[in-house]
């Protein structure tokens, strides 16, 4: 019966403990320009990585299992009716359609897996490594077609950021906004006001059409103009910091169009040093003669 006594006790002051224990805070994340990011924006080299697409990037991701799924579910919603858009929206290719409602599509989350390759996928962008070339080639491209003037947009999260007014930052990644500031269950921690002029209104193409997104590319760049609490015009957050476009930035610009050439150089490479390892010297040959 003591020793019963005194495990409850040390139980109960375990518990008082956990309870004492501080609780440990998400550190801020610091808006930077995100170099670690893949930028691709295939200027100057588009139809060649179409064709690339096609031929290699793209029957490689239809064997990724959450791939092959998502683009499965998303063929309906690629067959969408065009014909009361805007003209330039008919340049969208089926390709590019579904991309974007795969990206749209929450239930498989196919757009958080797509950006965390985005996010630090630079030092493999031209490797077999970064997995999903052909999705962010087709979503990218979209965005392109879809463009049209820029526009002020708005983006809400749960996370506390920080950053220094007058910064150039790019979010480094698909980032998903909204025309409306009042799409209240994203978050209130946060808040962005953003003029965006490479961002491009994909409702028309999004499995939830009522959220009025727009997709801003991963290259866009945005001058912190501002850092304000409680409200923005009709943004209301605890803090909200605004953006105005100041351009774009591609570091690896056509990176993954030689890809597989430098996939050939490689084995191009190991096969002439096998050679000369595997070779019989002339010294040998001599031997063997003799």
């Amino acid at each position: 019966m003591q020793n019963e006594a005194i495990s409850k006790e040390a139980m109960a002051l375990t518990f008082v403990l956990y309870l004492m224990a501080p609780i440990a805070l998400a550190q801020p994340i610091e808006l930077t320009m995100m170099n670690q990011s893949v930028d691709d924006s295939f200027g100057g080299c588009r139809d060649e990585m179409a064709s690339k697409v096609l031929d290699l990037y793209f029957p490689r991701e239809s064997q990724n299992p959450p791939f092959q799924n998502a683009w499965s579910l998303a063929e309906p919603c690629s067959h969408r009716d065009q014909d009361e858009l805007p003209d330039h929206h008919k340049a969208l290719t089926k390709h590019q359609l579904q991309s974007l409602c795969v990206y749209t599509n929450a239930s498989t989350r196919m757009y958080a897996i797509l950006n965390a390759q985005i996010r630090k996928g630079a030092p493999m962008y031209d490797t077999a490594s970064f997995q999903y070339h052909a999705l962010y080639f087709w979503i990218t491209t979209a965005l392109q077609v879809l463009k049209e003037s820029c526009e002020t947009t708005y983006k809400r999260t749960r996370d506390v950021y920080k950053g220094q007014i007058g910064s150039k930052i790019r979010f480094g990644y698909l980032t998903s906004t909204s025309r409306s500031p009042y799409v209240v269950e994203y978050g209130t921690e946060t808040c962005f006001h953003i003029r965006t002029c490479l961002g491009a209104f994909i409702g028309n193409y999004s499995v939830a059409p009522s959220e009025e997104e727009v997709l801003v590319p991963s290259y866009e760049e945005f001058r912190i103009v501002d850092i304000v609490s409680d409200s923005y015009g009709s943004l209301e957050c605890k803090k909200i910091f605004v953006l105005e476009s100041v351009g774009f930035s591609s570091d690896l610009n056509c990176a993954a169009v030689n890809h597989s050439q430098g996939i050939r150089a490689n084995v191009l490479l190991i096969v002439i040093l096998l050679t000369s390892v595997l070779a019989p010297s002339p010294s040998c040959v001599i031997n063997t003669l003799l």
